[in-house]
């Protein structure tokens, strides 16, 4: 694996610049969601049960940044990052549609106020397929947009 180290990660330094923008508001989205999971257990309330809370919480960090990768094109030259982006949405396609079979045999989704195990894996999933949802979009956004400049 290849480390950005003396710029040879094939970024040129307009994107390393984007790139520490997308860390920063990942940075201060992370901080904002556990200020706020604080002040909720704080009070007592309980949101999401067990590790989903946590997960959760991860997921909607991780997919700010790679939302924003994606949209402002920080990819390095040889685009090996469309496979994860693939990967990762494949999976979050398959963790929809498990969730949504067990919730579909009457497991519940939310008990007593919280998120149960199935609902978090359900928001876990809408999550991680978003992140297909926009490589996608931009892709055929890139796709039309590159048409209408060769006519």
């Amino acid at each position: 694996m290849k480390f950005c180290i003396n710029r040879n990660c094939g970024l040129d330094e307009r994107q390393l610049l984007m790139r520490g923008n997308v860390f920063q508001h990942t940075m201060i989205l992370y901080m904002a969601l556990i200020l706020v999971n604080g002040f909720l257990k704080d009070c007592g309330i309980v949101w999401a049960q067990g590790f989903g809370e946590g997960m959760i919480l991860f997921w909607a960090g991780a997919v700010l940044a790679m939302s924003e990768y994606i949209l402002l094109d920080i990819l390095p030259k040889d685009g090996r990052n469309a496979a994860v982006y693939i990967l990762e949405g494949v999976c979050g396609v398959v963790l929809l549609l498990l969730s949504l079979t067990d919730l579909a045999a009457g497991k519940p989704f939310a008990e007593d106020g919280a998120l149960t195990h199935d609902g978090c894996h359900l928001v876990i999933g809408g999550l991680m397929t978003f992140i297909l949802l926009v490589f996608l979009a931009k892709r055929l956004f890139d796709h039309c947009r590159g048409a209408q400049e060769e006519e």
